[in-house]
């Protein structure tokens, strides 16, 4: 006689999707660290999260069971893109759904979309960014090379604090021959709790509307004083 899976005690059915979704956001201590020879624009566990992300959701469309028992794992690896809007709105629902997300990735890079469209992704990622406690990684990954990007004036991230934030991966172009209008966000230079810090070309801060940006970033973590000034570059860098 063949059971019914839903009919399965739920400590095994959470057991079952924790395997069946596993992936390298799920060892967030180890994902958070820098691995000895990882290349700067490394993406290898690109694919299995995105493998990891279809099994989520297609456990969540299986039922209202499944889909509650598959919550944590759902918003562990979350990404503000096009429908943004709708993932703001349940996180602020939802107190529990906040605690799960370790770690937050943006695209804004789209050359379909107005700066309009855009501001208003960063706005709900700042949103987002500011209900999420335990989140550890924040990351723009790097964008692909296209024929032609829009390069819109990207408003600042800034306005809250990540108490937990680990890992900072941010990319404000597609490589280091574009330059980019966007700054990069304020709380990659003024963690506390930061150790790994990777970013893309002309994402140092510099001189804006005559004030150093550079006063932002703590003392300890200032590059020393050069007699040139900095030009942009990519680097990864561990802090701790």
């Amino acid at each position: 006689m063949t059971r019914d899976v839903s009919s399965l005690p739920t400590e095994l059915l959470i057991e079952i999707f924790r395997i069946a979704t596993d992936n390298p956001v799920r060892d967030i201590d180890l994902l958070a660290s820098w691995s000895p020879f990882e290349p700067v624009h490394s993406n290898e566990s690109g694919q299995a999260e995105k493998d990891a992300l279809r099994v989520k959701s297609a456990i969540g469309l299986t039922s209202h069971q499944f889909r509650a028992l598959v919550m944590p794992f759902l918003y562990e690896d979350i990404w503000v893109r096009h429908g943004s809007h709708e993932l703001l709105l349940s996180l602020w629902k939802d107190t529990t759904l906040r605690s799960y997300v370790k770690r937050i990735s943006m695209t804004f890079d789209d050359e379909n979309r107005s700066e309009e469209d855009v501001k208003a992704m960063v706005e709900d990622a700042r949103n987002i960014l500011s209900c999420c406690p335990n989140v550890r990684i924040v990351q723009r990954p790097r964008p692909e090379i296209q024929e032609e990007i829009k390069n819109h004036d990207v408003p600042p991230l800034e306005g809250f604090e990540l108490p937990h934030l680990s890992r900072v991966n941010w990319y404000n172009g597609p490589g280091d021959d574009v330059f980019t209008a966007g700054p990069s966000p304020k709380f990659a230079w003024t963690s506390g709790s930061l150790r790994v810090l990777i970013m893309g070309k002309d994402d140092i801060p510099q001189e804006q509307n005559g004030e150093d940006r550079q006063e932002t970033v703590p003392l300890q973590q200032r590059p020393q004083q050069l007699d040139e000034p900095l030009k942009p570059f990519s680097f990864a860098a561990t802090l701790r």
